[in-house]
């Protein structure tokens, strides 16, 4: 049997165990999985659906997409929410403030944090917003860890956050 044709007879089950797991969230957790399943080697997944262990393995893989902070699920159905709200804060602190010089100050702020940010952190920290990247594909595009380049960001952000909270 291949995998379309098992999704096909158990995707009423697949969105039941989906829905035990993730109870509010279960549709995208459950589609994203099948996209998952679907970029795995097929004679990899043919005894699997022999054998019936297949389920059990679709089971392990909706649990860890839900628990996990790094899987693809909670970047792509997650985390935009939390950036959302992160955002929505800021933008209403600004739009609050009615003094343009304010925003202006904060603005300058910013520059100047990055400017005295040492030249890599600098660097990786514009880079990586100013081109949109993940985590992920920083670290495939420029081959420097995953890891040096979360902790090089998250120390400019930081810094950023700390003087532009001095302006007021």
């Amino acid at each position: 049997m291949k995998l379309s044709e098992y999704l096909r007879e158990n995707y009423d089950t697949m969105k039941q165990m989906a829905r035990n797991i993730a109870p509010g969230d279960y549709s995208d957790l459950t589609h994203e999985v099948i996209l998952q399943l679907y970029d795995i080697d097929e004679a990899k997944l043919a005894p699997l659906i022999e054998s019936g262990a297949i389920r059990f393995w679709i089971v392990r893989m909706l649990i860890n997409n839900y628990r996990s902070k790094t899987s693809k699920y909670h970047y792509k159905y997650r985390k935009p929410a939390e950036r959302h709200r992160d955002l929505r804060r800021y933008i209403l602190a600004w739009s609050e403030e009615s003094d343009y010089q304010i925003r202006e100050t904060r603005l300058e702020a910013i520059e100047k944090a990055i400017e005295e940010a040492p030249w890599f952190d600098a660097v990786v920290f514009s880079v990586y917003y100013e081109q949109g990247h993940s985590l992920n594909t920083l670290a495939e595009e420029t081959g420097i860890s995953r890891h040096t380049l979360y902790s090089t960001i998250r120390r400019t952000q930081d810094g950023i956050k700390e003087k532009t909270k001095r302006v007021r």
